[in-house]
């Protein structure tokens, strides 16, 4: 074998080895949606208000790649009102509602996003009777909420579900003077959607990396076939 053509042998190898190294590298990342669910809650009750649901959404797939970040996008609306009635002759009432939205993630055991209202008091100052009603909303409320590395393995899985809480509980403070009676009625509502997000590397190489890699082993191959050929010779 000459020394040009053991040149180009050399050549060639090195050439298909960094070819092949260089398509096993990472692939870029990317971005799933697990889902987005849509949530409608109300209550109205003759004192506090409550009211919850579970939103069920799908794990990452761990075949799919490398897991690298979760973020939970909440919008809402919410409203609140409250009817105060008070009886008696020169009598008056007062009362307020305070009310705490959430969103409870059960598999960290954590609270996702959480935000807290008042209504202001409210009073009637009467001769017989009355009603006085306040209200609340509707308020935007939009937030994200990203998962860090300690707890990306809780939404890992080869399948399945996990659930998460969306709720508010709503507590009434009212009282009647000089002898009145107060009757209080509380009606609340929240609706919204909340979706999650999993940005990952696949273990798929992108197309152009499987081309690069391809060509690493064809060059391989051919330098497989000159050997071959030497040897003959």
């Amino acid at each position: 074998m000459d020394k040009k053509r053991g040149n180009a042998i050399h050549i060639g190898v090195i050439a298909g080895v960094t070819m092949i190294v260089a398509g096993a590298g990472d692939a870029d990342a990317a971005l799933i949606t697990g889902g987005t669910e849509i949530f409608n809650l109300s209550d109205t009750q003759d004192g506090d208000v409550n009211e919850f649901t579970l939103l069920e959404f799908d794990l990452f797939d761990s075949s799919l790649g490398t897991l690298t970040a979760v973020d939970f996008t909440l919008t809402s609306d919410k409203a609140a009102s409250q009817d105060l009635d008070v009886e008696g002759f020169m009598g008056d009432g007062e009362g307020g509602l305070s009310i705490s939205f959430d969103v409870f993630d059960e598999t960290l055991g954590l609270t996702l996003f959480e935000q807290n209202d008042t209504l202001e008091e409210t009073s009637c100052i009467i001769e017989s009777d009355c009603t006085d009603t306040v209200s609340l909303g509707p308020l935007e409320f939009d937030g994200m909420f990203e998962i860090d590395g300690l707890d990306i393995n809780s939404f890992i899985n080869a399948g399945g579900t996990f659930d998460i809480d969306v709720g508010f509980i709503g507590e009434s403070n009212v009282q009647g003077n000089n002898g009145a009676n107060a009757f209080v009625s509380n009606t609340v509502s929240w609706t919204g959607s909340l979706k999650v997000d999993y940005t990952f590397k696949p273990t798929v190489p992108e197309p152009a990396t499987l081309a690069l890699f391809g060509t690493g082993l064809a060059g391989l191959a051919g330098l497989g076939f000159l050997g071959r050929r030497r040897r003959r010779k």
